[in-house]
């Protein structure tokens, strides 16, 4: 099954407590499930860095091990029709 996730489903995965973290860890639903998410995902990440870092009283090496979990568990693709990405 294909599951496509926006960036605002990004966002909770940085709380240490969130539904979303236990979702995607979870080993019996990713043997059954990918979930997609799309490339700029990240530069959207990225451009909230600050107030990812406050809202969720993370350092910088926590939020990029983060980044490095979601990569290992999520497949980022570009989006249909973006050349730039292709």
């Amino acid at each position: 099954m294909l599951l496509v996730v926006d960036t605002n489903v990004l966002f909770s995965f940085f709380s240490r407590k969130s539904f979303t973290r236990a979702l995607f860890i979870n080993v019996k639903l990713k043997a059954r499930c990918r979930f997609l998410v799309p490339l700029r995902a990240l530069e959207e990440l990225e451009k909230h860095k600050e107030s990812i870092l406050s809202k969720f009283s993370l350092n910088e090496e926590k939020f990029n091990k983060i980044i490095e979990v979601l990569r290992s568990l999520i497949e980022f693709v570009p989006e249909r029709g973006n050349t730039e990405n292709s």
